[in-house]
């Protein structure tokens, strides 16, 4: 390990499995073979904080709770946070000014992946919130570099925040019982010429759906963590 030292810093809560599957990632894609050689993680797992897309679309602010709650893991001197929630980055500049370590930007970091790795595509499909779509903070970075986003129908889209929000859907614990929807949602992103699909939102990666035409921002994440500690 480069830096024994090393901490990283989880916000979780958005929702609360979410930053317990990033941990869970992390340990297995680590190289590590005794507990000794893991990587040392805290997760602070904060249901309380606003939906995010709800506060985007209503001009409420989430950020100042998110700040708070970045804070307090700086009290055990975490070398690196992340927000284990997509829709939050719409906020990220603002956000990241108000915290006193770094953080890493799960989009940014999702779309530079897919350059390095998928240069060769050229239409991204994205599954993602009403609020990380409206935002367009994926919109931009994969303009950036030439990219094309092919999104859902407004059926579709609401097909899927149904899927996330909806009383049988992944936030109410619902996960095996909806790969089968966000799979058809991914099917018709194909069909319409998406050449690789970004999960944009992480309670999609609960789903358990793999394979070389899904990008999981979860991964990408496991791997620039450690990465940056071994």
């Amino acid at each position: 390990m480069k830096n024994k030292d090393f901490i990283l810093g989880i916000l979780g809560g958005l929702g609360p499995m979410a930053g317990v599957e990033l941990q869970k990632r992390i340990i297995m894609a680590s190289p590590a073979k005794t507990d000794q050689e893991h990587i040392k993680m805290v997760c602070f797992t904060n249901p309380k904080i606003k939906d995010r897309t709800h506060a985007l679309q209503k001009g409420n602010d989430f950020s100042q709770e998110v700040i708070r709650s970045l804070t307090l893991m700086s009290l055990i001197r975490v070398s690196v946070g992340i927000m284990v929630c997509n829709t939050a980055h719409a906020d990220f500049d603002k956000i990241k000014k108000g915290v006193k370590y770094p953080l890493i930007n799960l989009v940014l970091e999702t779309v530079e992946y897919l350059r390095l790795k998928y240069s060769y595509y050229s239409k991204v499909g994205l599954l993602a919130t009403d609020g990380t779509l409206q935002s367009g903070i994926y919109h931009q970075a994969l303009a950036k570099y030439g990219f094309k986003v092919v999104a859902p129908t407004i059926n579709g889209q609401q097909i899927l925040m149904q899927t996330i929000y909806g009383p049988v859907g992944i936030k109410a614990g619902y996960f095996q019982n909806n790969k089968r929807i966000v799979n058809n949602l991914i099917k018709k992103l194909q069909d319409n010429g998406a050449q690789i699909i970004i999960l944009g939102c992480t309670e999609l990666s609960l789903v358990g759906i793999k394979g070389n035409s899904v990008l999981d921002p979860l991964d990408v994440m496991a791997k620039k963590i450690v990465g940056l500690a071994y």
